[in-house]
């Protein structure tokens, strides 16, 4: 019968003790879940994103918004929050928002965007 381990805030079910045993350290395996937790928060902390308003000024969390990275690039997203790669992509450059390509190549021959 598998026996259930408590680990921080989540609970692993195991079959042999051996395996989610870091040589029997509770600490290490909070460490390593902790590490990875902060990984995640700080990928998203350097990001912000840019969502559609109506007339009224409600935000359109159901229609496709923006990911501005710290970098200056612009991706779209879906309203789930998956990075739409295949749509069109922009890099502000020197105040001004350029589209590029997948590559951050920027296409001079396309119209670039305003910011009021």
């Amino acid at each position: 019968m598998p026996t259930p381990k408590h680990v921080g805030c989540i609970h692993l079910t195991t079959r042999t003790e051996s395996a989610w045993n870091f040589h029997g350290s509770h600490q290490m395996k909070c460490t390593v879940f902790s590490f990875l937790t902060l990984l995640t928060v700080a990928a998203h902390a350097a990001e912000q994103r840019v969502y559609q308003q109506d007339s009224m000024g409600n935000i359109q969390y159901h229609k496709p918004h923006y990911i501005v990275r710290e970098n200056g690039r612009i991706l779209e997203s879906d309203p789930i929050g998956n990075v739409q790669y295949h749509k069109q992509q922009y890099q502000m450059k020197d105040g001004k928002i350029y589209p590029v390509d997948s590559i951050s190549n920027i296409q001079y021959h396309k119209p670039r965007l305003l910011v009021k």
